[in-house]
């Protein structure tokens, strides 16, 4: 079960970095992690964590194994593409946004539909 979640947070994470590059990507927008902390007298624990600006700041709940990190960072990502198709659908609805945001919106709903999101 870890190989695949592995390899679908992997497919993830490809499409967001495109995404993300659609506009104004930041560096910190592309990095998710999985962390293992040992501390003293205490079981490793494992946590996901991602710093950006287009889904922001996000640390998931210390763990006992990594695949329920891993599951956490692939719950994670499953929620903001799902955030982001919402506001590219939205922007092509709204005639205000289509000078500034359309085109990008547009590019962005081509790649969901690349990616069958």
């Amino acid at each position: 079960m870890t190989d695949q979640m592995e390899r679908d947070v992997a497919r993830m994470v490809e499409f967001w970095c495109k995404y993300v590059s659609l506009d104004h990507s930041k560096n910190r927008d592309r990095y998710f992690y999985i962390h293992k902390t040992w501390a003293y007298d205490n079981e490793p624990t494992y946590q996901a964590d991602h710093s950006g600006y287009v889904a922001h700041d996000w640390s998931g709940p210390k763990r006992s194994s990594y695949g329920e990190a891993l599951r956490d960072l692939h719950d994670f990502l499953v929620r903001i593409i799902a955030e982001q198709k919402v506001w590219a659908l939205s922007v092509v609805d709204d005639p205000d946004e289509q000078d500034w945001n359309g085109p990008t919106a547009r590019e962005a709903l081509k790649l969901y539909s690349e990616y069958g999101y």
